[in-house]
């Protein structure tokens, strides 16, 4: 209940957000996101346990995966939705592929060739297990550092930590690289091009009217 609870007030804060931003803000919808792949790293800890009776888990793990963030920017925030696809190895208790799906918070510092971004994302995963199909809730806190290419597109190199609650509980630590986007941001060179388009407009103005 404790991590349904905690995805159900993420959810709240974005619906909250979006909804106090600015009109114009609202109407333009120019999204950011990213393509991200990771690995997870699932450490033997206090916190895991395996199967649905709950028995505690050997050793570390290994998985990777790939989820994409959708995120519409208001100020320094970005508010959206996140969905990926991911794979969990270990014991027959303990392996799944499953899907995590929910809300994502980012606040990032103003875009320049490298950045800053802390990201919260939560909601449920659900998949498949050698048990059958299961579900819990999915909890993730971390950080990126972005290298841009230019105004629109850049790398980010993250570090994750994530919770999953319900079939085989665990802690992961995932680290993971991607491409990012900001579809809102001018291309470079746009400016000026729409500068020195705008120049032969005035002299033909001129010239009209000194023929007049």
């Amino acid at each position: 209940m404790t991590a349904r609870r905690a995805a159900a007030s993420l959810l709240a804060v974005v619906a909250v957000a979006a909804l106090a931003a600015p009109g114009p803000a609202r109407a333009e919808w120019k999204p950011s996101g990213s393509l991200t792949a990771a690995m997870l790293v699932r450490p033997s800890v206090g916190y895991s346990r395996c199967g649905d009776t709950g028995k505690p888990c050997d050793g570390t793990v290994y998985g990777g995966g790939v989820w994409v963030d959708l995120q519409q920017p208001i100020g320094p925030l970005r508010l959206g939705g996140v969905i990926g696809l991911f794979a969990l190895g270990g014991a027959d208790d303990e392996t799944r592929v499953f899907a995590p799906l929910g809300a994502s918070l980012s606040l990032v510092a103003p875009w320049r060739p490298t950045t800053l971004s802390l990201d919260l994302r939560g909601g449920l995963w659900s998949g498949a297990t050698n048990a059958g199909f299961r579900a819990g809730g999915w909890f993730d806190a971390g950080a990126r550092v972005h290298f841009g290419l230019d105004a629109r597109v850049g790398v980010a190199v993250g570090l994750d930590a994530w919770v999953l609650t319900g079939y085989s509980r665990a802690i992961a630590i995932v680290p993971s690289i991607g491409i990012v986007w900001r579809l809102g941001a001018p291309a470079e060179g746009n400016d000026a091009d729409a500068g020195s388009s705008a120049a032969p407009a005035s002299d033909d103005d001129g010239e009209a009217g000194a023929s007049e």
